[in-house]
């Protein structure tokens, strides 16, 4: 997995991302350490079995920061339509911009929660950073065919 904009935003580097190995950093400290010489190396089906080392860390990156490019560059332009069906037909200006500003916040909730997955739970908040990660992932799955463009 490759390094983006939104991941270095959290203070991650490539040498962070699954997979990652540079065998020009390979060294008296690195040699022999488990995965060093495999890590980018796929297998006959094209997998890196080092991406599935923790599977769903490596998915929280993944859709973190494709939701926050998704969130950036199109959500404004699109707004689910059974978000859209839960206001009547005789809308004031106001109420127009509903659906849309809701869209805009479950997506805000998504991205959270995995951010919180990805830099860990604050101190004295686990609970409530649980919580966040928990919705978070029922959030994704509940609007998962509404992330078109």
């Amino acid at each position: 997995m490759k390094i983006n904009k939104y991941l270095e935003e959290l203070g991650l580097t490539q040498m962070d991302m699954p997979g990652y190995y540079n065998p020009e950093e390979v060294n008296e400290k690195t040699e022999g350490l488990p995965g060093a010489d495999c890590r980018n190396q796929e297998d006959e089906q094209g997998f890196c079995s080092y991406e599935f080392f923790n599977l769903d860390y490596t998915l929280d990156l993944f859709v973190y920061s494709k939701l926050c490019y998704y969130r950036e560059h199109i959500a404004e332009l699109v707004t689910p339509g059974r978000l859209c069906a839960n206001f009547s037909s005789e809308k004031s200006e106001e109420q127009e911009k509903m659906p849309q500003k809701l869209w805009l916040e479950i997506l805000d909730q998504i991205i959270e929660g995995f951010k919180i997955a990805i830099v860990g739970l604050t101190e004295g908040q686990e609970g409530i950073d649980e919580f966040k990660i928990d919705r978070a992932r029922h959030l994704l799955a509940e609007y998962w065919d509404c992330l078109w463009y």
